[in-house]
């Protein structure tokens, strides 16, 4: 499945993008990632977070 979302913040190795949903996800970072540019980008490329209690 793929996913269309916008770049609303940049780590050192992730990125944080929202969805049209406002879904949010941490995705692996792309050296050409800037904020604000739109990407596309699939369930490989999601970071899992763990629940930290």
């Amino acid at each position: 499945m793929k996913y269309h979302g916008i770049v609303i913040s940049l780590t050192k190795g992730k990125a944080i993008v929202i969805t049209r949903n406002f879904e949010y996800f941490y995705i692996k970072r792309n050296p050409t990632s800037y904020i604000g540019k739109i990407i596309e980008f699939t369930k490989k490329d999601i970071i899992k977070t763990k629940s930290r209690i």
